[in-house]
C-alpha cells in the first residue's frame, strides 16, 4: 500500500513539475515575443515637432552602418511644404538623448561624371560575394549623416532591387543603407 501511495505521489509531482516547466516556457516565449514584436519606435508627433514637418509617414524598418546606434532603425517620409526627405532614426530616438544621431536621405539626383568614376571604383572594390556591376546602380541620393552637431554629406548609390525584396544604397566606402519590403514599395522611385 505504501509503495502504491509513493508511486502515486511521484506521478502527481512529475505531472505538476512538467506542467510548471511548460508554463514557464510558455511565459518565457510570450515575454520574448513581446520584445521581438513590439520594439519601441520614435513617435510621429515627436518627429513632426523636432523636424518642423507638415506631414510624417512611417515607411518601415531600416538598417545602416553610417551611424552607430542600436541595430533597429525606422524610416519616415517627411514633407515640409513641397520638399520631402526620408529620415532614418534609431528605435530609441527621442527617448535616450540620442536625438542627434540619424540620417537623412534626400530625393534622387542626377548621376554626374564624377559619380560614374566613383561607381567604377565602387564596383572594383566591392567584395566578390556582392557580384556588383555598374549596371546594378540605378540612381543616386544624397545622404546626410547627423552625429551630434556635425553633418556629413555623402552620395549614396541606389542598387536595383532584384528578387530579394530589399532596397539598398551604397556609399563609395561600401557603407550601406538598407530597407526591406515596406521601404522598397515606398521608395522605389525616390
Amino acid at each position: 500500500m505504501k509503495l502504491k501511495k509513493t508511486i502515486l505521489i511521484l506521478i502527481v509531482i512529475g505531472i505538476a513539475g512538467a506542467a510548471l516547466w511548460l508554463a514557464r516556457n510558455e511565459i518565457t516565449t510570450l515575454m520574448l515575443d513581446q520584445f521581438r514584436d513590439h520594439r519601441p519606435e520614435p513617435k510621429i508627433s515627436s518627429i513632426k515637432e523636432h523636424f518642423h514637418a507638415d506631414q510624417v509617414t512611417k515607411i518601415g524598418p531600416f538598417s545602416t552602418d553610417l551611424v552607430r546606434t542600436s541595430p533597429y532603425m525606422y524610416g519616415y517620409l517627411l514633407k515640409k511644404g513641397a520638399e520631402s526627405s526620408v529620415i532614418v532614426l534609431d528605435q530609441y530616438w527621442g527617448r535616450t538623448g540620442n536625438s542627434d544621431y540619424y540620417i537623412t536621405i534626400l530625393p534622387g539626383q542626377k548621376i554626374t561624371l564624377d559619380d560614374r568614376e566613383a561607381i567604377v571604383a565602387l564596383v572594383k572594390h566591392a567584395p566578390a560575394s556582392m557580384n556588383l556591376q555598374a549596371s546594378d546602380i540605378v540612381g543616386k541620393n544624397l545622404v546626410e549623416v547627423h552625429q551630434d552637431s556635425s553633418v556629413t554629406k555623402l552620395p549614396a548609390y541606389k542598387l536595383k532591387a532584384y528578387s530579394s525584396g530589399n532596397l539598398q544604397w551604397l556609399t563609395k566606402n561600401l557603407q550601406q543603407v538598407l530597407t526591406y519590403k515596406e521601404g522598397l514599395e515606398a521608395l522605389r522611385d525616390y
